[in-house]
């Protein structure tokens, strides 16, 4: 087995990329508050945080920035879309931000970090 045969596959917008793990978030919204003279805080609960997830797309080989391009017009494009998620399934998302990742000293190799939150 290559290192290639061991990424998974992921599709944002029919657009299909490489990865090979993936974060996700999870947490309540909380506020502490904390009065005087008291030892003891007093903690608001105000519900669940938004989810989110975070996949790394990479892009390999001689024409690496041809697909680079085209996943970056997907991911410039507004409204909530499809994610088909190598690990989770498919979920209905936006991207948030993403970060380009190259350099002459990677030969032909690119990741983009890609933030998504629910898409409403």
């Amino acid at each position: 087995m290559t290192w290639h045969d061991r990424m998974a596959r992921a599709s944002w917008r029919g657009f299909d990329f490489l990865t090979d793990s993936h974060e996700a978030r999870f947490g309540q919204r909380l506020v502490v508050h904390e009065y005087p003279g008291a030892n003891v805080p007093g903690v608001e609960d105000l519900g669940a945080k938004a989810p989110g997830w975070k996949l790394t797309a990479y892009f390999i080989g001689p024409n690496y920035d041809l697909a680079r391009n085209g996943l970056l017009a997907k991911l410039g494009e507004p409204g909530a879309a499809w994610l088909t998620h190598p690990w989770l399934g498919l979920l209905w998302a936006r991207a948030q931000a993403w970060t380009v990742q190259e350099g002459n000293d990677k030969g032909g190799f690119c990741t983009i970090a890609i933030d998504f939150l629910p898409g409403g």
